[in-house]
């Protein structure tokens, strides 16, 4: 982790909790730590350190993609285009963008609004009534996020949360993620299958597989007319 602490959106307890959680799991975590390079057997950091790994997993979270025509002075750090309280892109007029690629300055988030789905979610509502507003004249609304919590599983049994000054942590807090989960999915039937299959997974420890596989065929190499496809199951599509 290139920053002070893991999960710096979350408050410091969840934050050291969430780390304690990595540890008793055997992760070991380094932090104000950036890697500067990888030559398939070695990791080196900027601090001059090295790690023997023959894998390296990199998850450096999420960038937008740029869009011709919004002007460079619009676009701030992650590729996340400037919006007004509209959500209307800056310098442009009836453009909007909403969710992970926006970046609404305002005086509780003066570094945008955090990348989460209720903030997508609200500011997409807002902006779908002010375009019905603004077709029968009246007058539009700006935006204003309300803050539901943060949340974030960690493994089984692991998990912390954040709402407003409750913390919780450990197997409350990842039961609380689990139901949240499940409350927002759509119709009965789909609830009802997800939670059937969190039972039994949890019960006999079966995580599924995940993974589409294909044949890989070098440019080099015809493909052959019988190529199939290895799909997950219904049962172990990642809801």
């Amino acid at each position: 982790e290139a920053g002070k602490s893991i999960l710096p959106a979350m408050s410091e307890q969840s934050s050291q909790d969430a780390r304690r959680s990595l540890e008793s799991l055997g992760v070991n975590v380094l932090t104000s730590t950036m890697v500067s390079g990888y030559d398939g057997k070695t990791v080196s950091t900027h601090q001059g350190a090295k790690i023997q790994a023959n894998t390296m997993i990199w998850a450096a979270g999420i960038k937008g993609a740029t869009i011709h025509g919004i002007a460079p002075e619009h676009i701030v750090s992650g590729n996340r285009i400037k919006v007004n309280r509209l959500n209307e892109v800056a310098g442009l007029k009836d453009v909007y963008a909403i969710g992970d690629i926006a970046w609404m300055q305002t005086e509780d988030y003066p570094d945008g609004h955090p990348q989460v789905a209720p903030a997508a979610i609200q500011q997409g509502t807002t902006l779908a009534t002010n375009l019905t507003r603004k077709s029968s004249g009246a007058p539009l609304r700006p935006f204003t996020y309300f803050d539901k919590g943060a949340m974030a599983t960690i493994g089984r049994n692991r998990a912390v949360v954040d709402f407003r000054q409750l913390h919780l942590s450990g197997f409350v807090a990842w039961a609380g993620w689990m139901f949240i989960h499940l409350i927002y999915l759509i119709g009965f039937r789909n609830k009802l299958i997800v939670l059937v299959n969190w039972v039994w997974n949890y019960i006999t420890y079966d995580k599924g597989n995940r993974l589409i596989i294909r044949p890989y065929h070098s440019p080099s190499t015809p493909r052959s007319s019988g190529t199939h496809s290895l799909m997950p199951s219904s049962r172990d599509q990642d809801f």
